[in-house]
């Protein structure tokens, strides 16, 4: 029980570290397209690892959030601030609507999770770290498309 809590206490904190560098302007590179596979990968892990007998109505509630990641993330992808330098290169900056949008995904989760307890199906904290990352890979995807037909210099910002 004590593994389970200390990798929830950590998904969290990775989260709200991403939250926050997410205000900076950052380069979409390689890397902001692999680092969302790391919440998936834990969280595949500790769904095969400590879930195994988890019931059908419980997966179909995790997928239920892993959906609700990808909804989110593509809203997320489609108001994030977006430009190239003069360079080209695709530069983004999250504006304070990703706040709310990640206090969604802690809310339908937390929701998810009392329907599941309510219906006795509780669902794993594994889902909710595969939902922080397909937020963050439908995110990264809204933003590649967004730069796709922007020039050197210009810009597609839809937050302030």
């Amino acid at each position: 029980m004590k593994d389970t809590q200390t990798i929830q206490v950590l998904t969290f904190a990775v989260m709200a570290l991403v939250l926050v560098r997410q205000f900076r302007e950052k380069k979409l590179s390689v890397a902001t397209w692999i680092l969302p596979v790391l919440p998936m990968v834990v969280g595949v892990l500790q769904l095969v690892l400590r879930d195994r007998d988890e019931p059908g109505s419980s997966i179909g509630l995790g997928l239920g959030v892993i959906a609700a990641g990808v909804v989110l993330g593509a809203v997320y992808g489609a108001v994030i601030s977006v430009h190239r330098d003069s360079a080209g290169a695709v530069l983004f900056k999250a504006g304070w609507i990703a706040v709310p949008v990640w206090v969604l995904l802690i809310a339908i989760r937390t929701v998810f999770e009392k329907a599941g307890h309510h219906f006795d199906a509780p669902t794993s904290f594994g889902y909710l770290a595969i939902s922080f990352g397909v937020m963050l890979l439908a995110r990264t995807a809204g933003i590649a498309v967004r730069a796709r037909p922007l020039a050197p210099g210009a810009s597609a910002t839809r937050t302030a």
